[in-house]
């Protein structure tokens, strides 16, 4: 009767560990679902993050801080100068003395401070000349 008793409970206890095993079983599926969710998510967004205008059709301006790598420079060097040929007489346009078109650029106010600068003497003149 004792023996039996025994048994009884210990059957109990078998079916309550075979249950418990069971909700286990399908918790950890449920996580493991979650899981490869999660990492497909991650690989999208990662795959999204790495566009940029060289590789998708976002316009540079897209692209923010991230500096693209510069073409390496093709040419040698040759360690001779950039310029013309050895005895060659060079030929520069020179300012003309009647210029068709005089056009003068004066200071009125100074742009840091606003302040009119209209009575105050040149200190300094540029000149320029525009070829057509």
């Amino acid at each position: 009767m004792w023996n039996e008793k025994v048994n009884a409970e210990a059957m109990d206890e078998v079916e309550q560990l075979r249950a418990e095993n069971q909700l286990l079983r399908k918790a950890n599926e449920n996580v493991q679902q979650q899981i490869e969710s999660l990492q497909q998510q991650i690989v999208e967004l990662s795959d999204r993050l790495n566009l940029s205008s060289s590789n998708s059709s976002k316009p540079p301006s897209s692209d923010g801080l991230r500096k693209q790598n510069a073409v390496p420079n093709l040419r040698r060097k040759t360690g001779q100068r950039s310029a013309g040929q050895l005895g060659h007489e060079g030929k520069t346009l020179e300012m003309v003395e009647d210029a068709d078109e005089v056009v003068l650029h004066k200071v009125s106010h100074c742009k840091e401070c606003g302040k009119d600068l209209s009575d105050v003497a040149t200190q300094a003149v540029s000149r320029r000349q525009v070829f057509d």
